[in-house]
């Protein structure tokens, strides 16, 4: 807490020239940055970096679009930022494993071998596990387990996504082709 004091009292009143001014002018950094600073969130964000291990804000915003405001709370929301990505994955893959009533996933699931399925099973386990892990941490609610979610999940995701990535291209490929597409619209009638 200590480091966000010392934010509080130096970064916020140096950065992006957020003295008080006329609240129809708008500073650079809104105008930039649409009402927060990047390089103050980076800052901040860049201390808790050092304290804890974690990887750069750069790499995190590549990967999970941060787009956030300037918080204290700078590390929960990168792990929410973070849940985001891992929920709409496990939203994907749960329609490809298992479709039910869409005519998309039903298309899809044809194309996928039995092993390919096991696969993105097993890429499915470790996404649900980051999804539970985060509800852990939303309830410990400190830096130190943020960061360790943070951490873990970053890492993971980088060789997740990679799998997926792969996956993804190819399944592409079948909306090019016509094979099965009558067996899905008869079991729409």
């Amino acid at each position: 807490m200590e480091e966000l004091n010392h934010y509080d009292a130096n970064v916020s009143k140096d950065m992006c020239n957020k003295e008080v001014h006329d609240p129809e002018q708008k500073t650079d950094c809104e105008t930039k940055h649409e009402g927060h600073c990047e390089h103050e969130l980076e800052q901040l964000y860049n201390m808790f970096a050092e304290k804890f291990n974690l990887p750069s804000y750069e790499r995190l915003d590549n990967e999970f679009e941060l787009d956030l405001d300037v918080s204290r709370f700078i590390l929960r929301d990168i792990r929410r930022k973070i849940v985001d990505v891992i929920e709409k994955n496990i939203r994907i893959l749960d329609d490809i494993l298992n479709p039910d009533s869409s005519i998309g996933s039903m298309y899809e699931s044809q194309f996928i071998e039995d092993d390919e399925k096991l696969s993105l099973f097993e890429l499915y386990k470790k996404l649900k596990y980051i999804e539970r892990y985060n509800i852990e941490v939303e309830f410990k609610g400190n830096d130190e387990s943020n960061a360790e979610f943070i951490r873990y999940a970053f890492n993971e995701w980088i060789a997740i996504k990679q799998k997926l990535k792969y996956f993804f291209v190819d399944l592409k490929k079948c909306w090019k082709e016509n094979k099965g597409s009558s067996n899905v619209l008869e079991y729409f009638g």
